[in-house]
């Protein structure tokens, strides 16, 4: 009678505590994150930073879109679907680049308008009517004795 015992013939005592270990484990949670990342917030002082760095990018994304619209295919082919699409490719990119250039005319107007308001006065009207004043005393005093006016 000696034998190996399986686990499935566990007796008494070692029986409840298999039972008890294996209802731990079947409520047990995961040790392991499974959480999505969480992108991050960007910082409220870059914000503007991050917008003027976004224009860059996309001007210098436009640029080069003109630079390769501009570039002549070597298909001599009439009414080919990629050269229609090349052109209208081209059309859109024109129409954005006058966007973006009237956007840009639109934003330096604005500036320009805001510097002028913002420049104090280089006449002052009070100096302005006190000279006024003074030349018009000395005019009435030059009428008054004409032998000094030569």
């Amino acid at each position: 009678m000696n034998y190996e015992r399986r686990r499935s013939e566990r007796i008494g005592y070692e029986k409840q505590i298999y039972k008890q270990h294996c209802e731990r484990i079947a409520n047990a949670r995961s040790t392991i994150n499974t959480r999505s990342i969480q992108k991050l917030k960007p910082i409220p002082r870059y914000v503007i930073e991050n917008r003027i760095r976004e224009n860059k990018i996309n001007m210098e994304n436009m640029e080069l879109l003109l630079r390769l619209a501009n570039i002549k295919s070597s298909i001599q082919s009439h009414n080919h679907i990629s050269v229609l699409r090349q052109l209208k490719l081209k059309q859109q990119i024109y129409k954005i680049g006058q966007k973006l250039k009237k956007q840009r005319i639109d934003i330096e107007n604005k500036k320009l308008a805001q510097t002028i308001q913002n420049v104090k006065p280089s006449i002052c009207m009070k100096k302005l009517e006190y000279e006024y004043k003074n030349t018009r005393d000395k005019i009435k005093l030059l009428s008054l004795y004409p032998e000094f006016i030569s």
